[in-house]
């Protein structure tokens, strides 16, 4: 599958939110990056009409 290539997504991020990933990268030893993925496909699943339960 080819995929269009894109300007980087992270240009687009604030300086704010970027503190807030930082610091959530620091609380929960996560790579930003993979913080960023989830929040993506959290993002992509409600776009598609399903719902996101919190795990307990």
């Amino acid at each position: 599958m080819n995929y269009k290539k894109y300007i980087w997504i992270g240009n687009k991020i604030s300086e704010k939110d970027m503190e807030r990933l930082y610091r959530l990268k620091q609380e929960t030893g996560k790579p930003i990056t993979m913080i960023v993925a989830e929040a993506i496909g959290a993002y992509l699943l409600r776009r598609s009409g399903f719902t996101i339960k919190e795990r307990s």
